[in-house]
């Protein structure tokens, strides 16, 4: 195990076993799954996940491994709804691994770099747009063939869709490269195995974040909105200000409602509402007396029949019962010559009596009972008594008038005393209009009340029926429930009728809205008690997710990435950055690469100046245009070169800017890295076209047939990105002058054919490429190669004899035919020199006539 591995290692057993285990993944696999996720995340919520171990191996982190892809881009077409784009082959480029496609300004070369660069995913890519001065396609979409370690593919891409993964490697530099590059701080683009995998676990690290973000935001507080009337109350403010520290019992003041406090909400109320608080004091007495009458009445049906009263109905009853069982043994025995039974009873003395009253008020006035004097009747049957008669009723009136008859009365009446002392139960209607007098005929208290009058009613009944057969318990006091809140609801009572005194000396009744809506709040908060339990759970959960989310934090991950990032990416990208700058010939510039900060564990690089004496000043206040573009390329290529894979490099006017001297070392480096990889080359400079060609030709021949690869595109009939034929001005001489005739013996067919307006658009064409062939032909037949518009040197090698050749007819015969067909290559006035196509007789003439005058140039002696 090498130091780094040592070292990443180390550091790795610092950290939670949580981050350990997604890095072991990460090393395994590359990636992680989205079980891999969830279990992590699980783990992050542990005890045993929190903890730093020490234990576990990781695989060695390297790249030795990985395969290097070999990408080429091999054509583009099928161009639909694309800027102006709208080809009718592909753009094709060919098997070498340098390409230079050459075309005016608005031929469509900025249209194709901008195709591959959003098809390649880099991060400056603007969206594709379609031609703006017509109609909206309904598709925009291109065909885009490329070969991957030797397999070919084509892909239909819509555009402004995902990239094509497998080109996203790809290099291109352009306009907004070069600003990017001199613009600020980037990350380099090629990033070592052991930094990629602190990369990835840096964002494993954020998603795992995210992830406990989305399940905390899930933590929806379900507490009901607090009523804007309890806003400013206490219950109100404890119900907003719920904290994940507080406990259940610290909250009892919004969670418990009971009946003493609907009773205070109920009696501030009223105290609120009543006008006259002396008739309110006066209405609360009255209540009062009510409440006290019907508890008094209670307490003595409760007290007639307690245990100890009920043992007197008995005594009495039994007392009663013997007195006069004895009384009626004495009559019987005084009276023993009686016929009947049952004298001494109840009845028998009913009759006595009434006997006794008749005598004393109708039949013997003002002479004692009985009368038994001669002739004397009897008060009843009016029959003249006889002496057994008389004397029959001196020994009944004997026997009434006797110590047991009394003392049978006597206790008979303390009996009866006692039975009418009971109350009489009221009737449920006389019970329902004394608690609305009492102001109770709400809730249970009229049942209450019922309830005790009946369980008293059963005993009355018994002891009035002479049901009580022995000594009973009787009703136990304590057992009724209702005289208790009877003299509760008393002292209430009183103590309203106290308050609404005290109010009626001082009322304060802002105080007592402000109890009242405290208590309202209260009342509220208790309703939503559920809503608070709940909200408490949900205030720790969340405040245990802040906890979580803070395991994740990416400081350490990316200062050690920097650290390590420091060793294996700083010094190299420096390196390669001066190696560039020397390459191309630019090392005379005060620039620098300086690594400047670390972010999520990738170092960032910025372009500075050297040698500075105002500080702060940045490379953009100081460089010109040209020096921008050399030192934003050698950046560029500083970068991208650093990566391990042979991916295309794309080049749009790498030059743009450049003099002469920084345009050929621009193009010997292209050079260079089409040695290895390919590269593709948009220019509207035929300097840097002729500059690739002359460079190409330092590698050899050989190396030149295998690789260069020329092509132009043009705008053709509105649109553009037209691939053409360069053989007619980048072919030989000769060999171009006959691609002409060919051309042209096309072009008569059309003519021919009738197909006049097509024969003038191939001619026209002929035309211009004619021109461009007069030029060739002045600077490789007339000139022998000695002098080129777009060389920077003058190559004689033994050339220079040649040009004695030269004759003035010569000059005259090439003059005449540059001036004729000028027009076709430059903008001419149509007043002046109005642009007609040549008929075919003509044009061929022209053409068969320089392939004769080259032929006999050529054969001719110097």
């Amino acid at each position: 195990m090498d130091d780094l591995q040592q070292e990443i290692t180390k550091w790795l057993h610092t950290q939670q076993a949580w981050i350990q285990e997604a890095a072991l993944k990460l090393l395994q696999n590359n990636k992680l799954s989205e079980d891999d996720f969830i279990e992590l995340v699980d783990l992050l919520k542990t005890p045993e996940g929190q903890e730093k171990t020490s234990t576990r191996q990781f695989p060695i982190i390297n790249g030795a491994g990985a395969a290097i892809n070999n990408v080429r881009i091999e054509s583009i077409g099928s161009i639909r709804g694309i800027y102006n784009l709208s080809p009718k082959s592909p753009l094709s480029f060919g098997k070498g691994n340098l390409t230079v496609i050459y075309g005016n300004n608005g031929t469509g070369k900025s249209g194709y770099t901008r195709i591959l660069k959003k098809a390649c995913g880099k991060a400056q890519a603007a969206d594709l747009k379609s031609n703006v001065f017509i109609d909206q396609p309904v598709i925009k979409d291109c065909t885009i063939t490329y070969n991957l370690n030797g397999l070919s593919t084509s892909r239909n891409w819509i555009a402004n869709s995902p990239p094509i993964e497998d080109l996203i490697a790809t290099d291109i530099f352009d306009s907004n490269a070069s600003l990017v590059y001199l613009g600020g701080e980037r990350p380099a683009a090629y990033t070592p195995p052991a930094i990629a995998f602190f990369e990835s676990l840096v964002s494993t690290l954020k998603l795992i974040k995210s992830r406990l973000q989305t399940e905390q935001d899930n933590l929806a507080s379900q507490k009901p909105k607090l009523p804007p009337e309890h806003i400013n109350t206490k219950a109100g403010q404890s119900y907003t200000l719920l904290t994940a520290t507080q406990k259940e019992i610290e909250l009892s003041h919004i969670l418990i409602w009971n009946d003493e406090d609907k009773v205070a909400l109920t009696q501030k109320n009223e105290r609120l509402t009543q006008a006259d608080p002396v008739a309110q004091a006066k209405i609360k007495r009255t209540q009062n007396q009510q409440i006290t009458s019907l508890a008094q009445a209670l307490k003595n049906g409760i007290a007639a029949v307690s245990p100890k009263n009920c043992n007197i109905y008995y005594q009495l009853r039994n007392d009663a019962k013997q007195k006069r069982q004895t009384a009626t043994e004495g009559a019987i025995a005084i009276t023993g010559l009686t016929k009947f039974d049952g004298v001494g009873d109840i009845t028998w003395r009913a009759l006595w009596q009434a006997a006794k009253d008749y005598s004393l008020k109708f039949a013997y006035p003002l002479q004692d009972f009985p009368v038994t004097s001669v002739n004397s009747r009897c008060p009843l049957c009016h029959q003249e008594l006889d002496v057994e008669a008389k004397q029959r009723l001196k020994d009944f009136e004997t026997y009434v008038q006797g110590v047991l008859e009394k003392n049978a009365v006597a206790a008979e009446a303390a009996l009866k005393l006692a039975i009418d002392s009971i109350p009489i139960v009221p009737t449920d209607e006389e019970l329902q209009t004394k608690c609305q007098a009492a102001g109770i005929a709400e809730g249970t208290w009229l049942e209450l009340i019922q309830k005790a009058w009946q369980e008293m009613a059963t005993l009355f009944t018994e002891i009035k029926d002479e049901k009580l057969t022995n000594i009973c318990a009787g009703l136990n006091a304590g057992k009724i429930t209702a005289t208790t809140l009877l003299d509760t609801k008393a002292i209430e009572l009183e103590a309203e009728a106290a308050q609404y005194d005290e109010d009626a000396l001082a009322f304060d009744k802002i105080a007592i809205t402000k109890e009242i809506s405290e208590l309202k709040a209260k009342e509220w908060t208790a309703q939503q008690a559920e809503a608070i339990r709940f909200e408490l759970k949900r205030l720790k959960d969340f405040q245990q997710y802040e906890t979580f989310k803070r395991y994740t934090n990416t400081t350490a991950t990316s200062k050690k990435s920097g650290e390590i990032s420091e060793k294996i990416i700083t010094d190299a990208y420096i390196k390669r950055f001066n190696i560039e700058l020397l390459k191309l010939k630019a090392k005379n510039l005060k620039d620098e690469l300086v690594k400047t900060r670390t972010d999520s564990g990738l170092p960032l690089h910025q372009i500075q100046l050297k040698g500075l004496v105002i500080a702060g000043t940045t490379p953009n206040q100081i460089l010109s245009d040209g020096e921008h573009r050399i030192v934003s390329l050698a950046a560029f290529l500083a970068d991208v070169t650093g990566k391990n894979a042979r991916t295309p490099f794309i080049f749009d006017d790498p030059i743009s800017s450049l003099d002469q001297d920084y345009e050929w070392n621009v193009s010997t480096r292209l050079i260079e890295l089409a040695n290895d990889r390919q590269v593709l080359i948009f220019t509207h400079r035929l300097s840097l076209y002729s500059a690739i060609e002359d460079a190409a030709k330092k590698e050899g021949d050989a190396w030149k047939k295998a690789h260069l690869n020329q092509l132009c595109i043009e705008l053709f009939n509105g649109t553009t990105g037209h691939p053409v034929s360069p053989e007619a001005w980048n072919s030989a001489t000769k060999e171009s002058n006959n691609i002409l005739i060919g051309r042209l013996d096309a072009a008569k067919k059309m003519a021919d054919a009738g197909d006049i307006p097509g024969y003038k658009i191939h001619a026209q064409s002929i035309c211009t490429d004619f021109r461009k062939l007069l030029e060739r032909t002045v600077e490789n037949d007339l000139l022998n190669d000695i002098v080129k518009r777009h060389r920077r040197s003058v190559t004689t090698d033994n050339r220079i004899g040649h040009l004695s050749k030269i004759t003035h007819g010569d000059c005259e015969y090439i003059d005449d035919l540059m001036t004729k067909y000028s027009c076709y290559e430059h903008s001419q006035s149509q007043e002046a020199a109005p642009a007609f196509i040549p008929e075919e007789a003509e044009l061929r003439a022209d053409l068969i006539g320089l392939k004769t005058w080259r032929g006999e140039f050529k054969e001719r002696a110097a």
